[in-house]
């Protein structure tokens, strides 16, 4: 695997959908001469063909059901912690790194001393990701019931493998939302660059995230400037990559001066969620619904297990009638089951938060 980053494990072999399904990437097949290894039999009116090895990039490879498993994605070298140490070590570049994952005080140091400008957690981001989601779907719910059920469309796994694979009117129903790593990609470009006088050209944006297909999400050409081609997020390292990188450096992490969280740079804590790992989306929005447009106390959701403990289901009720039905679906197969009712129309749900990992988290480890 050439080129490709030794961070890189494969868990979850499991969660395939068909192990043995072919790459859907088109190859174009290729004449081969007779005598030059292939076989003709003498009822061939045409000449043997053999199909040439698909070349697949950052921006073509995904999620799907021929390639990866549900927790990783293969990635190329635009995608690793060398390009952070190449940034690092550039005098033009400004390096802001983001963290969704913890231990962040310490990394916050190590980062800090690697030469980072700059170290955030995404909370921020986060929040807002929740927010627009609960109005996004409020908005659907009171004046356009005919988009529901609305699809959470924050994992890029379950995204990639929507868009090769099903129909219109499942992708119609993606939320607009976008994941709190763009959303903090547009927070350090579009607003803090400026503000503090920066060229975003020259600010190199890292986040380091539990999940292998983040890199995929940072290179989709949405996320990048239309004039300039610069990219909210630059590059995407996983704890894996940190791990390679302390001990390259033969520095223990526990050994990194931590410091409180009260004192660090950080974007701060704006909204909690009790939901799941996937990012609680289904959860505030019930809890949403029913502060803010049934002006209902908080109430603790109780959430069903229905074929197996990925698959899991949630109400509100007004006046002992529901109003609200949520479902969280994580893991290919869950996904496949989920998409064949929304094409028969015979779902109940009106908001489906989904992840392609297992547990509703990334499983690299």
């Amino acid at each position: 695997m050439a080129g490709f980053s030794s961070g890189l494990k494969l868990t979850d072999l499991d969660d395939f959908i068909t192990p043995s399904q072919e790459c859907i990437k088109p190859v174009a097949p290729v004449p081969l001469p007779v005598g030059k290894g292939a076989i003709r039999l003498e009822e061939d009116t045409a000449a043997p063909v053999v199909a040439k090895k698909a070349a697949i990039s950052l921006s073509d490879c995904l999620a799907c059901s021929g390639c990866v498993t549900s927790a990783e994605v293969v990635m190329v070298t635009q995608q690793s912690h060398h390009q952070l140490r190449q940034a690092l070590m550039d005098k033009d570049k400004e390096v802001v790194v983001s963290i969704s994952c913890p231990p962040f005080n310490y990394y916050y140091c190590y980062l800090r001393q690697l030469g980072a400008c700059a170290v955030w957690d995404s909370n921020v981001a986060r929040s807002l990701a929740l927010r627009d989601a609960a109005r996004e779907f409020a908005d659907a719910f009171t004046r356009d019931p005919a988009r529901l059920p609305i699809i959470c469309a924050s994992c890029p796994g379950w995204v990639c493998y929507a868009e090769k694979t099903q129909p219109q009117q499942v992708l119609d129903r993606l939320s607009a939302v976008r994941s709190p790593q763009q959303i903090m990609g547009v927070l350090v470009k579009k607003l803090w660059a400026p503000a503090t006088n920066r060229d975003a050209d020259n600010v190199y944006h890292v986040t380091i995230m539990p999940c292998f297909d983040k890199k995929l999400e940072a290179s989709r050409p949405q996320f990048a400037d239309s004039l300039t081609q610069t990219k909210d997020v630059d590059c995407v390292i996983t704890p894996i990559e940190v791990e390679q990188m302390l001990a390259e450096d033969a520095c223990e992490l526990s050994s990194v001066r931590g410091v409180a969280l009260s004192e660090l740079l950080s974007s701060g804590q704006l909204t909690s969620h009790q939901g799941s790992s996937s990012g609680g989306y289904a959860d505030y929005i019930l809890h949403y619904m029913a502060c803010s447009v049934y002006n209902l106390q908080p109430q603790h959701i109780q959430w069903t297990t229905l074929r197996n403990a990925d698959l899991q289901e949630a109400s509100l009720s007004v006046g002992g009638e529901e109003v609200v039905r949520v479902c969280r679906a994580y893991g290919f197969r869950n996904l496949q089951n989920i998409v064949q009712r929304l094409k028969r129309g015979k779902t109940a749900y009106h908001y489906i938060e989904v992840m392609a990992c297992p547990s509703g988290q990334s499983t690299v480890k």
